[in-house]
């Protein structure tokens, strides 16, 4: 037998198929037809697909349609996505009528009048931002609408939202270090350990990655750190993680409001699943240091800090004499780096969901992208987001079929 090759082989009803007959079995599965529209958001700078990601998909057998511009904004040119194999289209009217469409923000009013009836949306939920009136035109149109927010993997992990995380946790750090600065108004104290001068104090609120990635860098800058969470398992993770020494507590506790009150800088990455829940009071930030820094990564889920405001143009901002910064896409300004991180989540997912066949089949097989949808064939799936709305919840496990 030495020497002899043998093709793999297919057993079916009818017999066998040899190797090249296979592949095309295998590669049978339904071809993709995807929207990537341009973000009508000025403040919006990503994009959902890289060009290496659009040749993945276009190599795999998919078609993509590119919206004019749609990557300029994260330095992805029109001429990039050509050559990836990507049709640019300058009418959003045709690449919103795809029967996939990936987008960043949620789809606004005007965008869900254009997508067709029974089509899938790929979205962050961004709840603050999505108006009741899209979800009632999601839910008569049929649209299987999807949460980057909520879409898990294998390991009942969140993967968009975790690289999101990470970005956010990351860049608080550098825009603390900035804004505590004296041209900013801030106490004139800089991060690292200077000998003979006390260190920054910085306070962090919850326990996820955004929490972890902010913790861990702060730390390796000198920062002496402490991190509050309403849960104790959540903490012992993350002191776990952490090779330095760092102060835990939990919420409401005598502890927490010193902590507050004694920080130079508080990084509110909360991931409580109680939306609009008020972590740290106005009353409390008006006791604060003056210059002190306060930054609430948490607004696009409903936000913890009180005395924070939505104020995308005009961050920072100084309120009870403390900077305060709050935006509900931070990542969006380093565009490139959130872009390629969605991208790569996506473009696995986009695949298998081709090679299952169809939307309906792949939410079958695929409990992490189940767990994604919120709202299908007209019903609202998510609990969150029928809280949040006032809208029935239906469990979308009972609907498959």
């Amino acid at each position: 037998m030495s020497g002899e090759s043998f093709e793999p082989i297919l057993f079916q009803q009818q017999g066998i198929l040899a190797q090249e007959e296979r592949l095309a079995v295998l590669q049978s599965s339904k071809k993709l037809h995807i929207g990537i529209p341009k973000e009508l958001f000025s403040d919006e700078n990503r994009v959902a697909l890289t060009p290496s990601g659009v040749r993945s998909l276009v190599e795999n057998g998919h078609s993509v349609v590119v919206e004019k511009d749609a990557g300029l904004k994260s330095h992805f040119t029109n001429e990039m996505y050509e050559q990836a194999g990507a049709t640019i289209n300058s009418s959003n009217d045709e690449v919103l009528s795809h029967s996939i469409v990936l987008k960043i923000s949620p789809p606004t009013e005007k965008e869900l009048q254009k997508i067709k009836p029974n089509s899938t949306i790929f979205s962050a939920l961004q709840i603050n931002t999505l108006s009741a009136a899209s979800l009632e035109i999601i839910q008569q149109k049929e649209i299987i609408a999807c949460a980057y927010d909520f879409l898990k993997d294998d390991e009942e992990k969140y993967p968009i939202l975790e690289v999101l995380e990470e970005i956010s946790g990351l860049a608080s750090v550098f825009l603390a270090a900035q804004f505590l600065s004296s041209v900013n108004e801030g106490k004139g104290m800089l991060f690292g350990n200077i000998y003979g001068i006390p260190s920054t104090k910085m306070c962090i609120i919850g326990t996820n990655q955004a929490a972890l990635t902010a913790a861990k860098h702060a730390l390796s800058l000198g920062v002496t750190v402490s991190i509050f969470d309403e849960l104790v398992s959540g903490l012992r993770a993350i002191s776990t993680q952490l090779s330095s020494q760092i102060q835990t507590g939990i919420y409401n506790s005598e502890a927490f409001q010193n902590s507050i009150l004694e920080s130079d800088v508080i990084v509110a990455a909360s991931n409580t699943q109680n939306l609009k829940e008020i972590v740290i009071s106005e009353d409390l930030i008006k006791h604060m240091k003056p210059g002190s820094v306060v930054i609430d990564l948490t607004l696009d889920r409903g936000g913890c800090i009180e005395s924070i405001e939505l104020q995308p143009k005009t961050n920072p901002y100084v309120k009870h004499g403390v900077i305060h910064y709050g935006m509900y896409n931070l990542p969006s300004n380093y565009a490139q780096t959130a872009s390629t991180g969605i991208n790569n989540v996506l473009v696995p997912l986009l695949i298998q969901i081709g090679i299952d066949g169809h939307m309906e089949h792949a939410l079958r097989l695929n409990e992490g992208l189940r767990d994604s949808v919120f709202a299908y064939k007209g019903l609202v799936t998510n609990e969150r987001v029928s809280r949040w709305f006032e809208k029935r919840y239906n469990d979308i496990r009972l609907l498959m079929y």
